[in-house]
């Protein structure tokens, strides 16, 4: 059994310190071009000649690194502060005679490096609410701004080589850039990192390899993503306000519309034939439609990692029972939350049979129960015709289907664990990650 590589909290919650090291480094490299392009050449002590083309080199080879070299200068300025303060403690404690275990500023340095808008500073990662919903579009952000970056040091590289000759330290220089591009790729990765934390997330309680899940497994996502975690006054963060909303994206749905959302019409109002909700995994029929399933963590972990296993009983007879919205499946489960993990998947319903719940209900007076359709119904006679029975009730909210076979009916599906059963959120900051803006995006 693999181990995900997502599981180090701590490598986490490290990638300030690591995009504080990148950014020193940048810095003196930084002062290393400062030097290298304005001093002499040292073997005959005479001023560089200076070109367009070396002048353009070096401009670009600025720009390019001018932003870590920014906040490594800030990084510098912030340790000698943090010295100068020692200092300060130290003289203090030599003319008030105290002792040298006196002197503590770990509860200073504490304070300033858990400021989390002074951590987003040094990581340059912005803290606009859009992101958090959105962990795609920043990690496009700052690969665009990456392959920027990237561009400029390659043109410089050239613009350094083209030019290099015994008056100048064009190749010095060329070398020096070559080298921030290491810093570069180092970036990448660890923005690749917090992009598959968050997008490609795994729950506490899943310890396996991503390769070793199905198929349809889309993605788990983390309940800090969901529609009950928007903030409706913040622009960016708010839930979907289309009606009606003609995204069919899974994850869309999880994020952007709250538990009582029904993505679509109940089946018997559904126009037919509607196009396929996956334009890549086009179902047989063409008749998709979006099911809420709830189950245990342990059972949704163990589901994304082979397939739905039919009930052998129940009202619409066996199968697997979906809903139309979130809120159906807590009545469906019959208490309260649920069971702490539920599924929106995309399902082929191929051919279906519609029926009523009063024609099946065995309450007593029930004037249109018909023992016939109960027994086609609850004995799954239905499923030597049709592959999904659809059972509509007085309430649409509490409307009911139920497939006959998930191995084939099940196109792909998404899984939110809830908060009271994964602790990773928690354990890796995810739920506070957006908190303490200190000015509107950072």
């Amino acid at each position: 059994m693999g181990t995900c590589c997502c599981h180090f909290p701590l490598l986490y919650k490290g990638l300030p310190h690591l995009h504080a090291f990148i950014a020193i480094f940048e810095l003196l490299c930084g002062i290393g071009r400062l030097v290298g392009y304005f001093s002499a050449l040292p073997d005959t002590k005479k001023v560089q000649t200076y070109d367009s083309k070396y002048a353009a080199a070096f401009a670009l080879d600025w720009i390019s690194s001018i932003v870590p070299t920014c906040m490594g200068l800030f990084i510098a300025l912030l340790i000698i502060v943090v010295m100068l303060k020692m200092l300060i403690y130290c003289l203090q404690s030599h003319s008030q005679r105290s002792c040298v275990d006196d002197i503590n500023t770990s509860g200073w340095l504490r304070k300033v490096w858990r400021n989390r808008a002074l951590r987003r500073i040094v990581a340059l990662d912005c803290n606009c609410p859009c992101y958090k919903p959105r962990p795609k579009l920043r990690f496009f952000v700052r690969f665009g701004f990456l392959c920027v970056v990237f561009t400029l040091k390659i043109i410089a590289i050239a613009l350094y080589t083209s030019v290099s000759s015994s008056s100048n330290r064009a190749n010095d220089l060329a070398t020096v850039c070559a080298f921030t591009i290491l810093c570069l790729f180092s970036t990448f990765l660890i923005d690749v990192y917090h992009y598959c934390v968050w997008w490609h997330y795994t729950p506490f309680d899943d310890k396996t390899c991503c390769c070793c899940r199905s198929r349809k497994h889309r993605r788990y996502l983390p309940y800090i993503l969901i529609a009950e975690y928007r903030n409706e006054q913040h622009w960016g963060d708010r839930s979907c306000t289309d009606h009606p909303c003609l995204e069919r994206s899974l994850e869309h749905i999880a994020t952007f519309h709250y538990s009582s959302y029904k993505p679509q019409p109940r089946w018997s109002d559904l126009h037919k034939p509607e196009p396929s909700v996956n334009t890549v995994k086009k179902s047989k029929s063409g008749l998709t439609y979006i099911g809420f399933h709830q189950t245990t963590p342990q059972a949704a972990v163990s589901i994304a990692k082979s397939e739905f296993i039919p009930s052998i009983s129940g009202m619409l007879g066996p199968g697997t029972y979906f809903a139309r919205s979130l809120d159906g499946t807590n009545v469906k489960v019959g208490r309260n939350g649920g069971f702490g993990a539920w599924f929106i998947a995309e399902i082929d319903m191929g051919k279906v049979y519609v029926t009523e719940k009063r024609f099946y209900d065995t309450k007593p007076g029930n004037p249109f129960y018909n023992a016939g359709i109960h027994r086609f119904v609850g004995n799954g006679e239905w499923h030597v015709e049709y592959n999904t029975c659809y059972s509509i009730h007085d309430d649409d909210n509490l409307d009911e289907f139920c497939i006959k076979d998930p191995t084939k009916q099940i196109l792909q599906w998404v899984i939110v664990i809830e908060d009271s059963f994964d602790r990773k959120v928690k354990l890796y900051g995810l739920d506070t990650e957006f908190d303490s803006t200190e000015c509107g995006c950072c």
